[in-house]
């Protein structure tokens, strides 16, 4: 993997985890895998990264603690 393909999966993790709430475990692997597959087969356009994060299992039924 060169120094592109390392500077997205970075940025997705993030970008997802940020989209948690939470940190990412390894069963968020496959959204991140998917968001990369999913974005080179689009022309790198980074709407197509969002839509994949939002439409994630993760990210549909992500639980929030409400704060005391």
């Amino acid at each position: 993997m060169g120094r592109r393909g390392e500077f997205e999966q970075h940025f997705i993790r993030k970008l997802l985890g940020f989209a948690l709430g939470r940190e990412l475990n390894k069963f968020d692997d496959c959204v991140v895998t998917k968001s990369i597959e999913r974005l080179a087969e689009s022309d790198d356009r980074a709407r197509v990264m969002l839509e994949t994060i939002v439409t994630s299992y993760p990210f549909q039924y992500r639980f929030f603690k409400a704060a005391e």
